[in-house]
């Protein structure tokens, strides 16, 4: 099932633990779910508003930017990590310190990355089955969107939570 990828990767990481390993099965698996995500989008419905799919593009397609800048800074933390560590040693104050942490940084992008994926791929779905009921809020510090019903759903039915009985449960309408 969904775990044993996981479980296998870690599992071989532990029996051999080199970095590149785990990173090209990270990628690979990062590859995967791209391809996942783009299907979806080929296959949605006329009805799904274009504007709503270029807004499930921007946050998917910068979500996968941020995971390969992420990737990126991975690498290179792994090559020169010797390299930056004698840099924080000579004492070059707290700011340096903190932003020459490539894995801090590595954490930090991929967390914001899948956020912004998981976002706009569940915005891709939720628009492919409801199309023209929700839309995107403004992002939380101009990084995270939310999803929630559009107003205009919500004014036209005269209710407080969207929908055709005014409850913003997603089971109401199924």
């Amino acid at each position: 099932g969904l775990a044993s990828v996981p479980l296998s990767v870690s599992g071989l990481y532990l029996y051999y633990p080199n970095p590149v390993l785990h990173q090209v099965c990270f990628g690979i698996l990062l590859f995967n779910c791209t391809y996942r995500t783009i299907r979806p989008f080929k296959t949605a419905p006329s009805t799904v508003p274009s504007s709503d799919l270029r807004a499930a593009r921007h946050y998917i397609l910068t979500g996968s930017l941020l995971f390969i800048l992420a990737f990126g800074i991975w690498n290179v933390d792994n090559v020169w990590c010797d390299t930056l560590t004698s840099l924080r040693a000579q004492s070059w104050g707290t700011f340096v310190d903190a932003v020459t942490q490539g894995h801090a940084w590595w954490h930090l992008l991929t967390g914001l990355g899948c956020t912004r994926i998981g976002v706009g791929t569940s915005y891709l779905l939720v628009c492919r089955k409801y199309p023209g009921a929700f839309e995107l809020t403004s992002p939380v510090l101009g990084l995270v969107p939310a999803i929630r019903w559009r107003t205009s759903v919500v004014e036209k039915n005269g209710k407080g939570g969207g929908g055709t009985n005014g409850s913003a449960k997603m089971d109401k309408w199924q």
